[in-house]
């Protein structure tokens, strides 16, 4: 919880610095890790803006720990430069291993058979960016010469140890040279030319140094290493027991620890000063003129603007113009579709009264010629007809004729019945008086009898019956022209359905050609709706072609105005 705290606390810190003008934009120590390093398993020391408080008692280890930290920034392990004295009696070995003399299986004391260790520091970027540099020593007390096994040094951007990575194993040790390369993989040597947030594992003290400082510092390399040795120098304890022999050996030790420049690095820096005073001079001159500049690109900001609004306007107006032409199109487009779809019903149904009609007309040349066989059979039987009118006439005529004869013999016959009855009668009467005569013939009378009473059923005959059934049958022909009429009308009516599906036949047509008028007025629309659309575009275009002329000092891109004009070229629908 505490850490935590802390954290957020420095995190709050680089937040106030970063706001504040000219806060620390570089590099600054951010952590100290440590992973089986000395007494500590896992320990870690925060900073806050590059700045750590050691407090403690005499010999408690702040200046070793101090020397350590010095160490990281060049990867020099030798015993002068871990003993805050300088001597030669603290080696790389004890801070892993502890004193040579103390007995590993003693659990009181610090000591090791073998140990792998890690120191690393962590430092942050005022833009929020991490480093981590550090090294990692494997160490036995059964290695001959000082027992280091192996030393490495790395860098690592961008993340963070004990964050986003760790140094321990499945087995709660820390990882040797192999496993640490594979975990952070991929990695490179530092010999050559590294890509940008690659890690760097190297072997090598002097890749491991210049890494660091092209990383944090990108210094001449003699430059950082004598920047080293000022920082050792100044650290080492005999600085504060020179202050109580006097300022004269504090003096001496700092000029010992600063050592005189050479004659040609003084000219250098003196040249460098004169150089940052012009360039001062140049830097106000500049601030003069940017503040120039910034009147001018204020003034030029509103005129864009108010031209970018004239802009915008005429961009709403022809975007409504064009989403109006859009809409007909599509309305015109819907139209057409639906008058193609139902000029393809009219020709299915065309297709479907076509085959009907073919179907009809031979039907149709059938019955006539049916009708054709039936009007020569008509006009046969109407010449018969007519033969036998003219003979009935002549037989009327002839029958007139002998009617008047046969009324005449009518008259004939009273008369001559009437002399026929006379003379029969007469004829009776003399054969009744001959039959009441003796006539000396026994069988006269009875013979005169006889012949009297046949005499008396005499008669003249019906022959007017036998004239009216000797007139000709005219019957006949009555059946036969009722026959023909009869398939006459069934013709007519056939010839009347034919006229009425012709008619509709022909209404049809009517509408599809009305129809196909409606869709040819259609693709015209929707052609000049197209063209106007297209000329929308080209006077849009050229008017950003105008409106990038009119004003140069947009100083708008040939490429970006050309984007502009191809898109609104391109153009196949209304923006949403």
């Amino acid at each position: 919880m505490m850490e935590n705290l802390l954290q957020i606390h420095t995190g709050l810190l680089y937040r106030m610095a970063a706001e504040l003008p000219g806060g620390p934009p570089g590099w600054a120590l951010n952590r100290l890790v440590f992973r089986d390093w000395w007494h500590w398993r896992d320990h870690e020391l925060q900073a806050a803006l590059g700045n750590i408080a050691l407090t403690g008692q005499n010999e408690g280890g702040k200046s070793s720990l101090l020397a350590l930290a010095a160490t990281l920034l060049d990867g020099d392990t030798s015993p002068r430069r871990l003993d805050p004295a300088g001597s030669a009696d603290r080696s790389l070995s004890y801070f892993l291993l502890g004193k040579d003399e103390d007995d590993p299986d003693d659990p009181d004391v610090f000591a090791y058979k073998a140990r792998i260790g890690y120191l690393a520091a962590e430092f942050r970027h005022g833009e929020g960016r991490f480093l981590t540099i550090g090294m990692g020593v494997d160490a036995a007390r059964a290695v001959p010469g000082g027992h280091i096994r192996g030393w490495w040094g790395f860098l690592v951007p961008g993340r963070r140890l004990g964050i986003d990575y760790d140094v321990r194993g499945g087995d709660g040790n820390c990882l040797p040279l192999a496993d640490f390369r594979q975990m952070l993989s991929p990695v490179a040597d530092g010999e050559a030319d590294v890509p940008a947030g690659t890690a760097v594992v190297t072997t090598r003290r002097h890749v491991y140094r210049r890494q660091v400082n092209a990383h944090l510092f990108r210094m001449d390399d003699d430059d950082y290493r004598a920047l080293i040795e000022v920082l050792v120098s100044a650290r080492r304890p005999k600085i504060a027991q020179a202050t109580q022999e006097g300022p004269e050996k504090v003096c001496r030790l700092l000029q010992e620890s600063l050592p005189p420049l050479p004659g040609e690095q003084m000219d250098n820096l003196s040249q460098l000063i004169t150089n940052l005073e012009a360039h001062q001079r140049d830097l106000r001159e500049l601030e003069e003129h940017v503040r120039w500049v910034e009147g001018i690109d204020e003034r030029h900001l509103a005129l864009v603007q108010v031209l970018v609004q004239q802009a915008a306007g005429e961009y709403r107006e022809r975007l409504e113009e064009y989403r109006r032409l859009s809409a007909l199109v599509h309305k015109y487009g819907r139209d057409r579709e639906r008058a193609g779809q139902a000029v393809v019903r009219l020709e299915q149904r065309i297709g479907e009264l076509n085959t009907g009609a073919a179907r009809l007309r031979s039907q149709l040349d059938a019955q006539q010629v049916e009708v054709s066989e039936l009007a020569g059979r008509l006009g046969a039987a109407q010449n018969r007809a007519g033969e036998a009118r003219r003979r009935h006439l002549a037989v009327a005529e002839d029958v007139g004729r002998i009617a008047e004869g046969i009324e005449a013999l009518k008259h004939e016959l009273a008369r001559v019945r009437t002399e026929f009855n006379g003379g029969r009668d007469r004829i009776v009467r003399r054969l009744e008086e001959r039959a009441g005569m003796d006539l000396g013939w026994p069988g006269a009378a009875p013979a005169l009898q006889a012949a009297r009473d046949a005499t008396a059923v005499l008669g003249p005959g019906d022959f007017p019956e036998k004239l009216a059934a000797a007139r000709p049958d005219t019957s006949f022909l009555a059946g036969e022209a009722s026959s023909r009429i009869t398939r006459c009308r069934e013709v007519r009516e056939k010839l009347r359905v034919e006229a009425e599906r012709d008619k509709e036949f022909r209404r049809q047509e009517k509408t599809l050609a009305e129809l196909r008028e409606r869709h040819l007025r259609s693709v015209d629309a929707l052609t000049r709706a197209q063209e106007r659309v297209e000329e929308s575009r080209q006077e849009l275009a050229g008017q950003i072609e105008d409106w990038a002329a009119q004003h140069p000092e947009l100083e708008v891109p040939d490429h970006r105005l050309a984007t502009v004009r191809s898109a609104v070229l391109d153009l196949a629908a209304v923006p949403e």
